[in-house]
């Protein structure tokens, strides 16, 4: 039986499991917002009027809009950042997990399904199925331990 402490952690860990698929397309949404915003384009500089020295000072209600929404664009790549090192976390884990495992993941996380509704859809018993649940907690413990430092 693993320690209450390791339970604990597991809580955090299944949570991102849990929002898998979430993240996923969060990750795409919020790439799509990115493009919204700044959309592709290529600025057009003339040089030919250069020369001026000294320090100009002004305010402008379109630069300040710009560094707002420079600032929102930061936000959101931070936040795509955060997304995409769980699911990687989770992918590379899952490479390494036995093909029983990587379904019982994948039906019980990211398709939501119950233990009982795992076990008739894998054809396996429930004590089978909580037996390939402790191993992928085993795991998990050890491989997506990052995660309980991400915060999302």
């Amino acid at each position: 039986m693993m320690a209450a402490a390791k339970v604990d952690e597991f809580k955090v860990i299944e949570g991102h499991l849990d929002k898998y698929m979430s993240y996923k397309i969060g990750v795409e949404n919020l790439r799509q917002q990115l493009e919204h915003m700044f959309p592709k384009v290529t600025a057009n500089y003339d040089l030919s009027k250069e020369g001026s020295t000294g320090t100009f000072m002004f305010n402008s209600n379109t630069e300040n809009y710009g560094i707002e929404r420079a600032e929102i664009g930061k936000a959101i790549e931070a936040e795509i950042e955060r997304y995409e090192l769980v699911i990687s976390s989770i992918d590379r884990a899952m490479q390494h997990l036995e093909e029983k495992e990587q379904e019982y993941v994948q039906l019980r996380y990211f398709e939501g399904l119950k233990n009982r509704q795992v076990a008739q859809r894998m054809n396996f018993s429930l004590k089978m199925i909580y037996n390939t649940r402790d191993k992928v907690k085993k795991e998990a413990l050890i491989r997506l331990r990052n995660l309980l430092m991400v915060n999302i």
